[in-house]
């Protein structure tokens, strides 16, 4: 798919962020801008950061011209 606009990365960084990292996620979502590349970067989180972060992801699956990347190391 071709942009006439930039492309915006959206960086977020997590470690043991299970409760808040929702919120985040809801905000990026909610953006009307339409080349979004997010990336969140887990450093090693004991919560389960992974498996909240995957699940929204899963049900986000609708995201317009949003790319999502999530990396368990930063």
């Amino acid at each position: 798919m071709a942009y006439n606009k930039p492309l915006v990365t959206i960086g977020v960084l997590a470690y043991n962020s299970a409760n808040t990292i929702l919120e985040t996620l809801d905000s990026i979502a909610s953006q009307t801008y339409d080349n979004i590349e997010l990336i969140i970067c887990d450093d090693g989180s004991t919560a389960n950061t992974l498996v909240v972060v995957k699940t929204w992801l899963d049900e986000h699956t609708s995201f317009l011209d949003i790319t999502s990347k999530y990396r368990d190391t930063c």
